[in-house]
C-alpha cells in the first residue's frame, strides 16, 4: 500500500518504489506521487510493462503504465473541455481521518476481525471500536464492508489476484448476491433488490463462502471487487 511507498522512503531515501495498483485514476496516482514512488503501472496491464517500469525506474526515471498515461489524459481532457462542472456533494476525505484510524481503516479493510485488528495493533477491542465509530461518523459509512469499500475507492487496499475458476464456480443467483454485497448492502437489502427472502440470500452468501474459502462479509465484498462482479 501507499503507507509502505512512504515508510520504506522515509527509511531509505534512495530507494526507488515502483507500485503495483488496482488503479489508475489521477487522485491515486497523485497520492503515489505525493509517496515517492517513481513508477505506477496496473495490475490489467502486461508483464512487460512491469518489467519496463522496473527497468526505467531502476536508471533513474520515471515511468507510468499506458492505462495510466490513458486515463490521466482523459481525466484532464475532461476537466478541459468542462472547466465549470456542475456542482457535486465531494466525497469524504481520507485527509478527515487521524493517522490512528488510517491504520485501523487498513485492517478492517483487509477483513480482519475487531479482536484481530486489536491484538496486532496492541490496543483494546474497545479502543478499535472506538476507532471504527470515529471513521463512520466522519465519512458517514455505517458498516464495515462500505468502510472497505471506502478503502478500496480511495486505493488504500490493494486486492488479491482472482482467478477465473474461482468466479465460474459459483452459481448465478450467488455471483448475483456477491455483486451486492460488494456494494454494502445488507442481506435484508439485497433480499428486496434480488426479490428473494432473507434466508435465502443467507443460503447464497454461506454457499459462496464455502466455495471460496472465505470467513468474513468483508473479504467476500473484496472478493467480488476484485473478480469484478461489483462495479
Amino acid at each position: 500500500c501507499l503507507e509502505a511507498a512512504q515508510q520504506i522512503r522515509q527509511a531509505h531515501p534512495g530507494t526507488q518504489v515502483v507500485y503495483l495498483s488496482s488503479h489508475a485514476r489521477s487522485q491515486h496516482v497523485d497520492r503515489a506521487l505525493v509517496a515517492g514512488v517513481r513508477g505506477y503501472v496496473t495490475k490489467d496491464e502486461s508483464p512487460d510493462d512491469l518489467i519496463q517500469a522496473l527497468a526505467e525506474v531502476g536508471r533513474g526515471e520515471t515511468y507510468y503504465g499506458p492505462q495510466v498515461v490513458s486515463r490521466i489524459v482523459d481525466e484532464y481532457a475532461a476537466r478541459l473541455a468542462d472547466p465549470e462542472p456542475e456542482t457535486t456533494e465531494e466525497s469524504p476525505a481520507i485527509d478527515a481521518l487521524t493517522p490512528r484510524e488510517a491504520e485501523v481503516l487498513s485492517y478492517i479493510a483487509h477483513g480482519y476481525s475487531k479482536k484481530e485488528t486489536a491484538d496486532l495493533l496492541g490496543l483494546s477491542v474497545s479502543t478499535v471500536s472506538n476507532h471504527t465509530h470515529s471513521m463512520m461518523v466522519k465519512l458517514g459509512i455505517r458498516s464495515n464492508v462500505k468502510l472497505a469499500r471506502f478503502a478500496y475507492d480511495e486505493g488504500l487496499v490493494t486486492l488479491p489476484e482472482v482467478d477465473d475458476e474461482s468466479v465460474e464456480q459459483l452459481t448465478q443467483r450467488e455471483a448475483d448476491t456477491l455483486r451486492h454485497v460488494g456494494q454494502g448492502l445488507t442481506t435484508q437489502e439485497i433480499a428486496q433488490v434480488i426479490d428473494i427472502s432473507v434466508k435465502t440470500v443467507e443460503t447464497h452468501i454461506h454457499n459462496a463462502m464455502n466455495k471460496l474459502g472465505i470467513h468474513s462479509r468483508v473479504k467476500l465484498a473484496l472478493f467480488a471487487l476484485r473478480a469484478g462482479l461489483t462495479p
